[in-house]
C-alpha cells in the first residue's frame, strides 16, 4: 500500500513469494485505476504444466482481484 501511495506503479509478485492475496489487496484499496498499474507474476515449478498452469493463472488472477496480469512468467 505505502509503495502505491508514493508512486510505484510495477508490481513483481509470484505463486511462491505467497503474497499475492496481499498485493491484490492493496491495489484493490489503493483506487487507482487497474490500468496504471503493471503487474507481473510467475508460475511455481511445482505448478508447471499445460492444465496446471491454466490452473494457476486463474489461482492468481483470483488472489490478485483482476481480470488480467500485465506479464504472466512462466
Amino acid at each position: 500500500s505505502n509503495a502505491l501511495q508514493i508512486g510505484y506503479r510495477l508490481i513483481d509478485t509470484a505463486e511462491m513469494y505467497r503474497n499475492e492475496t496481499e498485493i491484490g489487496n492493496a491495489v484493490h484499496a489503493s483506487g487507482l485505476p487497474r490500468e496504471d498499474i503493471f503487474i507481473t507474476t510467475k508460475i511455481a515449478n511445482p505448478s508447471q504444466g499445460f492444465d496446471s498452469t491454466l490452473r494457476s493463472f486463474e489461482h492468481s488472477l483470483q488472489k490478485l482481484q483482476t481480470d488480467y496480469v500485465d506479464l504472466y512468467l512462466v
